[in-house]
């Protein structure tokens, strides 16, 4: 960003007052705006700015582009008879204007740096992050530089978003979603959403930062979740990595089996195909059926399968289906965090990706009654299986001093215990990081499901209860 060559600090602030009435403000502000406006910054070229600043140059064409919708009805750009003016006439006079915002704009910096010194200054304008300004990016995996004000948020189809003025996006294509009766975001239509009958009227809702919540209507009878359309569910599942239900009317065991086989074929395990999640002393599982707080990972990493080759092979299933049969209180811990391993890899920069491109981990747990006892050498990054988008697989490790059962060792290969020990950390802050976890308290009846593959999770620890959830593994 363009800088004086005097400081800011050499132009005395001007002290107004603070706690003004309404009509001593409609008073006083033509009479501040004026002292503003006559506010010397010293040397300023704004043309030197636009030639040399890329971040300024485009802060000028985005006021360009927005003065041309905004004064499009406008009389600044008709003659005395309402008729409208030349193209160029029309050009020159938005050119000004907007050139008169950027010098107003740099007068308004140098009067808030003058005012607050030592404070750090955002914008949402693009800035090379030199200073004064740093520039915040308003939306996350979004790679358009806008003003929030001047757009809206769309969801696509697909699951991913977008930012756009709203005639962008046509009626035929799209909907607006209303929030507390106000309109909230523009979603394009995907026939994935389009229920029937009874579950015409649930609600899908965007979870920061990421998933998708599928609500049933508080009046009237609970929809029941056994008409939930499977197929749709997987399709969903697939696009926003994590959907959760609330206010269905739950199923049975058998029920519960049965929806899991509408979505896809259910990976059993020596137990069965349902695993009913309650502390249970009778059966040795770690400290799975433990009020035990679990590291980070993804299901089935120590389920084997044989190769064709013969070999010995981590055997992890696509999706996990929740369904919630007893909740903790609020303060009973027991909560599921889910960190979007693919969004954590967007947020690294590329000398960190390229770091971790052929990194290979060993993971070992001691064997109990279900799995156990064969290590595995994994790599860290892969491919998704549908979505071909770069994911990381990797278990947090578990020392003895954080369980009562059995620990999980990690490491990396081919480093050294130092290296490995600091890649581990830096994995596991980025794992627990808020940007990248969805932290859901369960509530019961709750049903959550999720894709093992882009997603891994934890529980949190839990005073000892009645918590119970039932989970079934599908492909």
């Amino acid at each position: 960003m363009h800088r004086s060559a005097e400081s800011p600090a050499d132009h005395p602030v001007p002290v107004f007052q603070t706690d003004l009435t309404e009509s001593e403000y409609v008073e006083s502000a033509p009479k501040d705006r004026a002292k503003f406006i006559a506010r010397d910054i010293g040397e300023y070229s704004l043309e030197k700015l636009l030639a040399e600043d890329v971040g300024a140059l485009r802060t000028y064409r985005g006021y360009l582009k927005f003065l041309k919708l905004d004064l499009a009805e406008s009389h600044l750009l008709r003659d005395d008879k309402g008729k409208l003016l030349s193209n160029k006439q029309r050009e020159r006079i938005m050119g000004c204007i907007a050139k008169d915002m950027m010098r107003n704009g740099t007068k308004f910096s140098h009067l808030v740096q003058a005012a607050f010194p030592h404070a750090l200054r955002l914008s949402i304008h693009p800035h090379n992050n030199a200073g004064p300004k740093l520039a915040l990016k308003v939306f996350p995996y979004v790679d358009i530089i806008c003003t929030p004000w001047h757009n809206v948020l769309c969801q696509k189809a697909d699951g991913s978003t977008t930012v756009g003025q709203v005639s962008r996006f046509d009626d035929d294509n799209h909907e607006i979603v209303y929030k507390y009766g106000r309109p909230y975001y523009v979603r394009e239509k995907d026939a994935d959403m389009a229920w029937e009958g009874e579950l015409s009227s649930v609600t899908f809702e965007r979870i920061y930062p990421f998933g998708l919540r599928i609500t049933a209507p508080e009046n009237g009878d609970k929809p029941d979740f056994a008409k939930v359309p499977m197929d749709k569910v997987r399709n969903l599942c697939t696009k926003y990595s994590l959907v959760l239900f609330s206010g269905f009317k739950n199923v049975d065991k058998p029920g519960f089996i049965q929806k899991s086989k509408e979505m896809g074929t259910i990976m059993p395990w020596t137990f069965g195909e349902l695993l009913e999640i309650k502390e249970d002393p009778t059966k040795n599982m770690g400290f799975s059926l433990t009020h035990e707080a679990m590291p980070m990972h993804y299901d089935g990493v120590f389920k084997v399968k044989i190769a064709e080759d013969g070999s010995t092979q981590s055997d992890p299933p696509f999706f996990q289906s929740f369904q919630c049969i007893s909740a903790p209180n609020n303060n009973e811990g027991g909560l599921t965090l889910f960190a979007h391993t693919s969004n954590i890899l967007q947020h690294l920069s590329q000398a960190e990706r390229d770091n971790l491109k052929d990194k290979r981990w060993h993971v070992y747990t001691p064997s109990n009654d279900f799995f156990g006892g064969v290590p595995f050498d994994l790599p860290l990054l892969t491919q998704h299986p549908i979505k071909g988008n770069q994911i990381l697989r990797w278990h947090e490790e578990w020392d003895q001093s954080l369980t009562e059962h059995s620990p999980i060792n990690v490491y990396f290969n081919d480093m050294s215990f130092e290296e490995s020990k600091a890649l581990s950390q830096r994995l596991t802050s980025l794992m627990y990081d808020r940007r990248f976890v969805v932290a859901h308290s369960w509530k019961t009846g709750d049903i959550a499901i999720a894709d093992n593959f882009e997603l891994m999770h934890t529980r949190t620890a839990f005073k000892p209860c009645a918590r119970e959830l039932w989970r079934v593994h599908v492909n």
